[in-house]
């Protein structure tokens, strides 16, 4: 019985084979390449990790880790008595923001939007997530950037809400010792109206002159030789002013007081000299009036015209937002953490990172559990007991994980591809055979047509 090529079983077998073996060559030739700023990535989350570590010795005197799984002592217990509490936040975002590759996607999105060394930025900060505004500076360190740096006092719940550590104090650390260039240019209360103002119902636990008072002292101890008007961008509002403030006139002068004081590092008195405007946090001032809500969506590099399609123009409503936006500067915004950092393998919180990313840990030995630091879960971790007996000996292998991606590692600093030219190969290689074998067949059908008599 006669069967062309294409319908006999070593022929399909063999068709099979070729297919097999192309897609093992295929699928081995993956390259993996390095990010364009790689080594900026890795000196900033490298200057991160090393802020970090000078912080942690001033922060929280005992380990928290259902707040602060990876122990920075640095997410602050919820207290409502802090004078610097404004508002509720979530421990995930503030923990998340702590981990020192956060600064390399800082790196990631200051590249996106076009900065390069020598860049001049806006920048504004509040101390609801002090991990984040480590990150920056660590990115502006790392980039050589020149940054104007505005920050409010106040934090949300878990951020910098300790007196004894508020967000201040802890740049003044970093700046002391030599890990940041400047300390912040100007700083304002934040919370209600960017002025401490008290808030209503529930949130009357937030704000109020007593309050101001007691931030007014944390910054003389400080800056002991500077006077309030140079600490603050605004200052020395009476409480009935404050409290009576029914029109929204306190946040506006924060706003235009923040603009003008960004102009005057421009030389023509504009804000022509800046490359992009760095917010962190949910500062009204930045957003404006119900702004933030607006906003949820843009998140990192936001492109002007982004901002300008969702925020009021700024002669309607005030924001420092739309003030940049509209002489066409893109915004970077450091919000809604969880969604920033999505598809990056950073992961939030303390969602588990994949083993090969995570080999290099505290190095820290517990010889009660024969284990180098802990797991998430509290599981010992991986030795290879040469011995046999039972302990870690000098000389054996171990996987030291602390549940932090490893600096250097993962897609912020690495991009894997199929080799084009193998993967090309293969495909002429797949359907050449395919071709070759159907036309084979189409030829001996056709032979056999021809050759075919019904009536013999």
């Amino acid at each position: 019985m006669f069967r062309p090529s294409i319908q006999k079983t070593r022929i399909l077998v063999f068709l099979a084979l070729i297919n097999i073996i192309v897609y093992y060559f295929v699928s081995s030739s993956i390259v993996t390449f390095k990010s364009s700023d790689y080594d900026l990535k890795i000196t900033s989350a490298k200057k991160m990790e090393n802020a970090l570590g000078l912080l942690k010795k001033y922060g929280r005197k005992y380990p928290f880790l259902s707040r602060d799984p990876f122990d920075t002592r640095l997410v602050f217990l919820n207290t409502e008595t802090s004078p610097l509490l404004t508002d509720i936040g979530k421990y995930e975002a503030k923990s998340t923001v702590l981990k020192p590759n956060f600064s390399a996607l800082i790196i990631d999105q200051f590249s996106k939007s076009g900065l390069n060394k020598g860049d001049t930025i806006a920048v504004s900060m509040t101390g609801s997530m002090p991990g984040a505004n480590i990150a920056v500076l660590m990115a502006c360190e790392a980039m050589e950037l020149e940054y104007v740096l505005i920050s409010s006092l106040g934090a949300s719940s878990w951020g910098a809400t300790d007196m004894s550590l508020s967000w201040p104090k802890m740049e003044k650390i970093l700046y002391d010792n030599k890990l940041i260039n400047k300390v912040s240019d100007k700083f304002t209360y934040g919370g209600g109206a960017d002025y401490l103002k008290r808030g209503t119902r529930y949130r009357k636990i937030y704000g109020g002159n007593n309050k101001r008072l007691s931030l007014d002292s944390l910054m003389i101890s400080l800056y002991p030789d500077k006077v309030m008007d140079d600490i603050f961008i605004l200052h020395g509002l009476s409480d009935d002013a404050v409290m009576n403030d029914s029109t929204g006139i306190i946040l506006k002068t924060s706003i235009n007081k923040r603009i003008s004081f960004y102009e005057k590092f421009c030389p023509d008195g504009s804000l022509s000299c800046f490359d992009a405007y760095v917010n962190v946090g949910g500062g009204v001032a930045s957003f404006g009036y119900k702004g933030k809500n607006k906003l949820k969506d843009n998140y990192g590099y936001v492109k002007a015209t982004d901002v300008l399609d969702v925020l009021p123009p700024f002669d309607k409503r005030n924001s420092v937002m739309a003030k940049f936006a509209e002489v066409n500067i893109p915004l970077i915004n450091i919000t809604e953490i969880e969604k920033l950092i999505k598809g990056s393998d950073i992961g939030y919180f303390n969602s588990p990172i994949i083993s090969e990313l995570d080999q290099i840990g505290n190095g820290k030995w517990d010889k009660e559990g024969f284990k180098w630091s802990q797991d998430l879960n509290g599981s010992p971790e991986v030795f290879i007991d040469l011995n046999q007996n039972g302990v870690w000996n000098e000389g054996e292998e171990y996987l030291d994980q602390d549940g932090l991606l490893d600096i250097g590692k993962g897609n912020l600093y690495n991009t894997q591809k199929f080799n084009m030219l193998v993967v090309w190969f293969g495909l002429i290689i797949c359907l050449g055979s395919t071709v070759y074998i159907g036309f084979i067949s189409y030829q001996q059908i056709s032979r056999q047509m021809r050759s075919y008599d019904p009536n013999s």
